[in-house]
């Protein structure tokens, strides 16, 4: 992982609210550039009382497909070998990025095997 010194997540548009509970935690956006992501909370780290993002470049395509079930979660996860891939680790004062390079994303950030939204 890399450390980012700035935010390549911001001033957002949803698309769509996949998943919900007091906020959105599975969700499709674009961010300021126009690209289009797929962000899934992947962990509660307690230690530093922080949420644990992953943020997939994704193709509208693919949003279609997962939106239809021609695509779960997990493969979208395990697709994104050559898209930006970046880890946000949230709390309540800041948030810190991290580019992750397609092949380290943490086994257990990746959805269970057949999961749909």
């Amino acid at each position: 992982m890399i450390e980012l010194s700035f935010n390549p997540i911001k001033n957002i548009k949803i698309l769509h609210i996949y998943e919900y509970y007091d906020e959105p935690i599975t969700y499709s956006f674009y961010n300021d550039v126009g690209s289009l992501f797929l962000a899934n909370l992947v962990d509660w780290d307690e230690e530093k009382s922080a949420n644990i993002w992953l943020y997939i470049q994704v193709e509208l395509n693919e949003i279609i497909k997962l939106e239809n079930k021609e695509l779960t979660l997990s493969e979208i996860t395990m697709d994104a070998m050559d898209k930006h891939s970046y880890i946000g680790i949230e709390t309540d004062t800041k948030e810190d990025f991290f580019l992750l390079e397609p092949q380290s994303i943490d086994a257990n950030y990746i959805p269970d095997e057949g999961s749909y939204i």
